[in-house]
Formats: structure tokens, sequence, C-alpha cells
């Protein structure tokens, strides 16, 4: 079983953390994974705190098959990780993608799709990758071959929200070749409309409620 290095920055709306905490519980197999926290109380800015808690993982849990990063405002779904590791590994060679995400922002729509068929305990299953001009760091997985190559996070300003340094990494990919993506149905959902200071973000309205979560 291939292993992931999950980093997740933890700063504000405590009720999102313990729901993000317990669907990835529920739904991720114990030995598939590592999780990595990383609380900046704010205080450093997106792009620099996301560059922190990587290199947390990478010290205190050496580096692993892969590299995931989310924030606290989502929800894990049931195989979330198996199935976008398998998504991700064949989109790599059959699409050229360099990070794909198990979740995208309705304002990142796809301007190009491929239809997939998984099969899984004897049933198939519909899926589609999306091809994005951008992907949030909300919901993003990588190989640390790809980190190495196109990270760190550009710098931001704390307490700054849409500061673009997820936009920027994806840039830096597709400048070389590579694109970004996210799978449909998503197997990440997202739980967010208000930032960590308690403003509603850009898009809020397109946030849906999700019967059973907190969404907020």
């Amino acid at each position: 079983m291939s292993k992931t290095n999950i980093t997740m920055l933890s700063f504000g709306r405590p009720r999102l953390f313990e729901q993000a905490l317990r669907t990835l519980q529920q739904h991720t197999a114990p030995e598939s994974y590592r999780l990595t926290l990383f609380n900046d109380d704010a205080k450093l800015g997106t792009g620099t705190a996301r560059n922190e808690v990587i290199r947390l993982a990478e010290k205190e849990e050496g580096r692993l098959d892969y590299l995931y990063l989310s924030d606290l405002d989502v929800a894990f779904t049931e195989d979330w990780l198996e199935m976008l590791i398998a998504w991700y590994d064949f989109s790599r060679t059959h699409f050229k993608i360099g990070a794909l995400g198990g979740y995208c922002h309705p304002y990142h729509q796809p301007f190009e799709k491929h239809a997939l068929l998984t099969q899984k305990n004897g049933k198939f299953n519909r899926s589609e990758i999306g091809i994005t001009w951008a992907l949030p760091t909300q919901s993003m997985l990588m190989t640390w071959d790809i980190w190495d190559k196109y990270g760190p996070f550009d710098t931001t300003t704390p307490g700054a929200v849409n500061c673009g340094e997820d936009w920027l990494f994806t840039e830096r990919l597709r400048k070389d070749g590579l694109r970004v993506g996210t799978v449909y149905p998503p197997v990440v959902l997202n739980t967010g409309r208000r930032d960590s200071f308690g403003k509603l973000m850009i898009g809020h309205e397109l946030v849906e409620d999700i019967p059973g979560l907190i969404v907020e």
C-alpha cells in the first residue's frame, strides 16, 4: 500500500476542524497516511504557512510516496485517498497532470473533461478528470518530485485571502507543460463559507449545504 504525507493548516473554525479530522479518520486507512498539522495563529500568511507544514511533515514523518495539501474546511468521503491516488497515477501518464484535487472550487470550472470507468467490489463507477486553470491548496495531491521542482509557495500576507499562491504554483507547472485538474464527482467536500477570521469568502454563495455535515 502506498503512503501519503497529509498536511493540514489548522487555524480557526474549530467545529470544521473537528469534522475534518473525524471524517479523515473514518474514511482513510490508518496505515496509508501520516498527518501533520500546523497552526500559525494567522501570523505567517497562507503560502508561508503551507511551506512550513510541508517542511514539518518531511522532518517529522519523512517523505512518503505522495504529498497531499488540505485545509480544515473539508470533509473526506469513503476511500477518498485510495481513489484520488489511482486517478492521479493514471492522469499523470495520460493527461500530463502534475497535481490533482479531490475537490475544486466552483470558480475553477474545467475546460476539458475525460471520463474514467473504475471498478470496486464488482461494481463499475463512472468518474471524470476535469482539467482546470488553477487548483486550490484546499485539496491538492502531488508527488514529492513535483514539490521539489515547482515549490515552495510564494510568500503571502498574514490575514489576507485570495493572494494567489496556489495560482502561481500551478502556473509554474503549466509553463513546464504540465496540467492540473480535479475529480468529478468530488471525493473531498468543501464545508467552508467563511475564512479563519469569520469573513465570508469569495464564492461563498456557491458552497452548498451537505446533509449530515457542518457547513459554515
